[in-house]
Formats: structure tokens, C-alpha cells, sequence
């Protein structure tokens, strides 16, 4: 990895910003900006991962992630990092 901050993002900031969860959409929302616009390293867990996709997939909202919403941040990436 680089120099920049790695953030590890917890399980409840994904579902928070991939549901749209109120009142913590915003603060997650600016976390994962950061990430995109590669002012730090965004790390997840595959654990979070899975249970986002559960979550999110309840709701309706896995196909955020599947569409690339997170533009270019995959599990493969972060797995790669690791």
C-alpha cells in the first residue's frame, strides 16, 4: 500500500450508506467519497461484506454494489490489499 490513511470501514457504515440509512448516510456518504477520490485507503472485511450483501439484499439495495456504485472499491480489490 501507499502512504495514504487506510480507514477500515465497519459493517454498519456500508449498510448505512448502501440503505441509505438516516441519520448516518451523510457521515458515511463523505467517508466513502474520501476513498473514491483516493485521499485514503478504504478497507472492509469480507465478513462485512457478506453481511452487508444479506442487509442491503433484504431491502432491495444490493444492487448498488453489483452496479459499481462504489466505483472501482470491489471485493476482490480490498482483498487484495489485505
Amino acid at each position: 500500500m501507499d502512504d495514504k490513511l487506510n480507514v477500515f470501514i465497519d459493517t454498519n457504515v456500508l449498510i448505512d450508506y448502501l440503505a441509505r440509512r438516516e441519520p448516518f448516510f451523510t457521515a458515511a456518504a463523505l467517508v466513502i467519497q474520501l476513498g473514491q477520490r483516493r485521499k485514503c485507503n478504504l478497507l472492509v472485511s469480507s465478513l462485512s461484506f457478506a453481511t452487508t450483501s444479506v442487509h442491503c439484499g433484504a431491502f432491495g439495495q444490493l444492487r448498488q454494489m453489483q452496479d459499481g456504485s462504489l466505483k472501482g472499491v470491489t471485493a476482490e480489490s480490498i482483498i487484495d490489499e489485505l
